[in-house]
């Protein structure tokens, strides 16, 4: 899983960067839908293929690293909650992981807010 991650991110990375896709990178491109910008004004994706119902995973590169976030949903209440947080660096390894779950603010413009838009309007 990590290692799809790694790759996504650093297919995500080349994209990014050069403005231009090559054959290989067009499954990654469908795969991954930018949501915003994190704490470090690096972009966060909502992960498409991870969405299950309403819960889903936001990735953003985090050093050389990425870090995911997995995310529930509850759309009528208009409401967030962090499942999971996990930062892996660039071989893999967990470099700290949070599962104890918390509620998140619904802030517009902020990218857990964008995917939820997408996940709870893919879900009526």
């Amino acid at each position: 899983m990590v290692k799809r991650l790694v790759w996504g991110m650093a297919a995500l990375a080349l994209l990014s960067g050069s403005g231009r896709a090559i054959a290989q990178v067009s499954d990654v491109e469908q795969q991954y839908v930018e949501v915003g910008e994190g704490a470090r004004r690096m972009p966060v994706y909502l992960d498409l293929a991870s969405v299950r119902g309403t819960n889903f995973r936001l990735i953003q590169q985090f050093g050389n690293g990425v870090s995911v976030t997995d995310v529930a949903a509850y759309c009528q209440e208009k409401r967030l909650f962090v499942e999971y947080i996990g930062i892996y660096n660039s071989i893999e390894e967990v470099i700290t992981e949070d599962s104890n779950r918390k509620e998140g603010a619904v802030i517009p413009g902020k990218p857990a807010t964008e995917a939820m838009k997408i996940v709870c309007n893919g879900n009526r």
